[in-house]
């Protein structure tokens, strides 16, 4: 499959899960994460149709003095009894110094096809390698999975973890909302977004600025994001 194949996003089982839940915003008025804090880990459920398919982690692993790794597994497998029907995996590892990404590299395996991103930093911008070929990002640009960092509200454009480049998100105004989460009651600030290939979604985060839950659809499926017990 070409490049441009890939950037039409045709709804093809690609489209399935790749990018997660990206473009979940945190905006004014939710705390936020201190300036260069590593945050705590987040792990996740995918849920599809009331049950568990795979789960979405994030561990985060001091390097420096404002320096932290961000490590994210997406692990997702759809059976049938015994029988894998469809498979995706996900592990991408960032670099991030004094709040902002200098660094990426990982691969995306969706059910055999597999693409590999990188970026470094080089000459003050972003250069980022994938399947769409080499391009010039901005210093400040997010990838489309970096959602438990607050300062991706401030993105009109992410980085496609699957194509390797730079893609629009819109995002929505946040509605306070109570939950129910896990058994407890929450009070919340849920956003809508639009991301490209086709995905869309809400997020919801805490009073702290935490992510709490998300809710991803695809041409392909709706999958629920729920804390790990």
């Amino acid at each position: 499959m070409s490049a441009r194949d890939r950037t039409r996003g045709t709804a093809s089982r690609r489209t399935f899960i790749t990018g997660g839940a990206a473009g979940l915003l945190l905006a004014p008025g939710l705390g936020s994460l201190a300036a260069f804090a590593k945050p705590a880990d987040i792990a996740f459920d995918i849920i599809r149709k009331g049950e568990k398919i795979g789960v979405h982690e994030v561990r985060f692993t001091t390097l420096g003095e404002g320096e932290f790794e961000v490590h994210t597994n997406v692990d997702v497998a759809i059976r049938l009894g015994f029988i894998t029907l469809y498979r995706f995996e996900q592990e991408i590892t960032e670099v991030w110094r004094r709040g902002a990404m200098v660094e990426a590299r990982g691969i995306t395996n969706d059910d055999g096809e597999k693409a590999r991103l990188r970026a470094a930093l080089e000459g003050g911008e972003l250069t980022i390698e994938g399947p769409a070929g080499r391009q010039k990002a901005p210093l400040g640009a997010m990838t489309d999975i970096a959602f438990w960092n607050p300062k991706i509200a401030r993105q009109d454009q992410i980085v496609d973890t699957w194509l390797g480049q730079l893609a629009p998100l819109l995002v929505g105004a946040g509605d306070v909302e109570e939950i129910e989460l896990r058994g407890r009651r929450l009070r919340t600030r849920r956003f809508s977004f639009v991301a490209n290939r086709g995905r869309s979604g809400k997020v919801w985060y805490d009073e702290a600025g935490v992510w709490v839950r998300g809710y991803l659809k695809t041409p392909s499926a709706e999958l629920d994001y729920l804390p790990t017990v």
